[in-house]
C-alpha cells in the first residue's frame, strides 16, 4: 500500500521541530454516485495503489462512484473549529478570501481571491485559523470571482 505524507512547512511557533503524527494525516474524497449522479464527500479515505480509493466505513468507492477529488487535511482549523483541507476557500473578518493549495513540492500555500486588504494575514500559515471556511473550489465556483 502506498502512503502519502506531507510535512507542514509553516508551523506555529510552539510546534516548530515537532513531528507530524499519523493521526494528523487525513484525506477525504468528493465523488459522484454512478447511479444517482449526486456528489458526496467521504471521510477517512486512503489509496491502494494509484487508482483505488477506499472509505474505511464503506466499500470501495472505485466501482460505485466517480471520484472527483481527493483532498488532504492540513492540520489547522478555522474560527468555527472546522478542519481546513486543500481546496477550501476561507474568508477573514475583513472580507479577504483565499484558497488553500498544495504546490508540486508538497508545500501548503494560500492564494488570494482578488486583491487582499491585508496580505500579512497569511504570512504564516497558522494565521488562517482566524478565518472562516466558506466553501471549496469543487462545489462553490461562484466564490472564486
Amino acid at each position: 500500500m502506498k502512503m502519502l505524507c506531507v510535512i507542514r512547512v509553516m508551523q506555529k511557533e510552539s510546534l516548530k521541530g515537532s513531528v507530524i503524527k499519523m493521526e494528523d494525516i487525513k484525506f477525504k474524497a468528493l465523488a459522484k454516485n454512478n447511479r444517482t449522479k449526486e456528489l458526496q464527500w467521504f471521510n477517512d479515505v486512503f489509496t491502494d495503489g494509484d487508482e483505488v480509493v477506499m472509505d474505511t466505513k464503506h466499500q470501495s468507492l472505485k466501482y460505485l462512484y466517480d471520484v472527483k477529488a481527493i483532498v488532504q487535511y492540513i492540520g489547522l482549523k478555522d474560527i468555527e473549529d472546522k478542519e481546513f483541507y486543500i481546496g477550501h476557500i476561507g474568508e477573514f473578518p475583513n472580507g479577504d478570501r483565499f484558497i488553500l493549495k498544495m504546490e508540486k513540492w508538497l508545500e501548503v500555500i494560500t492564494e488570494w481571491i482578488g486583491e487582499p486588504k491585508c496580505e500579512d494575514q497569511t504570512r504564516d500559515l497558522y494565521r488562517i485559523e482566524k478565518a472562516k471556511i466558506i466553501g471549496n473550489i469543487y462545489e462553490n465556483k461562484e466564490l472564486l470571482d
